[in-house]
């Protein structure tokens, strides 16, 4: 039998263990709080002086400005809740359907507002404007440098003028080249005329050099940069001729990509005047679409055109182009290659269809 000394002795000490140990997860505690909040303090630190750097360097902008910026960022515009069509000749376009017209439908339409006896311009330059979906099949990847120089079936002289420089050997080209007008014609010597500064080829808007001497223009590469002839972007081929002729006297287009939206363009260029005839304006049509649109080749699956307006810079008019029809339906697309993965995925699959 115990004695009351000895049971009151052992509860003693056990409620001296429960308070000493207590006492440690209290400071363990305290002690996890403290890291808490100084990491978080610190992170608070580092959000702050980021917030300041990156006020430091774009500065304070006046509300003006600040309201340029936010306009100049367009939403691209969605055409799928305007599905039906209007019911009268008369309605509001914003809420329904706009039809879309031919080339000449919308020329001839063009042409009434400007006869005689309204704006009196039966030569008005005639634009297309068009909507660009730069979204490739990747996620977070965007088409870049849409741009280039249509040579148009039918001449047009839309204002724009740009220097050219041809390098070649050729006696025939180089003779051809300085008859077309080409501002620079050099052969393989421009290398040591580029090196010792007597020529700048830098203030050429295109440079065109002949398959053969490409070799030799190696040396003055990384002068030139990305102006250096390149077979990928057509400014190094077979035919020097007839590419210095497109760039001298083509249109050139380039899309314009919006300032917060990456995958939405707008591309406006002209491709002839009201003058013209309906079937020029049509052929003239036809080559600037199928041109942009062959950007797309080997780099998106969907169509890079969305829409297309035919207007003129006289009025606020604009009338929808049936784009498609003018567009080559086998205008093809290259998908990209399969991994050695899906490879071995399809083979079991073709395997049992076989059989």
């Amino acid at each position: 039998m115990l004695s009351f000394s000895t049971t009151t002795s052992g509860c003693f000490n056990s409620i001296y263990l429960n308070i000493c140990r207590s006492f440690h997860l209290n400071a363990l505690n305290a002690a996890a709080r403290k890291g808490t909040r100084a990491r978080r303090e610190a992170i608070k630190k580092a959000n702050k002086k980021k917030k300041i750097e990156q006020e430091v360097k774009t500065g304070w902008i006046p509300f003006s400005e600040r309201k340029k910026l936010n306009a100049a960022s367009t939403e691209p515009p969605n055409y799928t809740w305007r599905n039906w069509p209007p019911a009268d000749d008369v309605y509001v376009a914003r809420y329904f359907r706009w039809p879309e017209h031919s080339v000449s439908e919308a020329v001839t339409k063009l042409r009434e507002i400007h006869q005689p006896t309204i704006y009196n311009y039966p030569d008005a330059p005639v634009f297309l404007t068009m909507d660009v979906s730069l979204a490739t099949d990747k996620a977070k990847r965007f088409l870049t440098d849409v741009s280039g120089v249509v040579l148009l079936p039918h001449a047009y002289d839309a204002g724009q003028s740009r220097s050219v420089a041809v390098l070649t050997d050729d006696h025939e080209t180089r003779t051809k080249a300085q008859e077309m007008g080409v501002q620079l014609v050099c052969g393989k010597e421009i290398v040591k005329l580029v090196l010792g500064g007597e020529v700048d080829l830098l203030a050429y808007d295109y440079i065109v050099s002949s398959l053969d001497i490409l070799p030799e223009l190696v040396p003055i590469r990384g002068i030139l940069k990305k102006k250096f002839p390149n077979p990928s972007n057509g400014t190094s081929v077979v035919n020097v001729a007839d590419t210095a002729f497109r760039f001298l006297t083509g249109v050139q287009y380039e899309c314009a990509v919006d300032t917060v939206l990456k995958a939405y363009g707008s591309i406006t260029v002209a491709f002839g005047a009201l003058s013209m005839e309906d079937e020029h304006l049509t052929a003239n049509a036809q080559a600037l679409l199928t041109d942009i649109e062959s950007h797309r080749i080997g780099r998106k699956s969907a169509d890079l055109i969305t829409r297309v307006y035919v207007k003129c810079n006289t009025t606020s008019e604009r009338l929808v182009l049936d784009h498609k029809a003018y567009i080559p339906k086998d205008l093809g697309y290259a998908p990209a290659k399969k991994t050695k993965q899906q490879e071995t995925t399809e083979e079991p699959q073709q395997e049992a269809v076989a059989n």
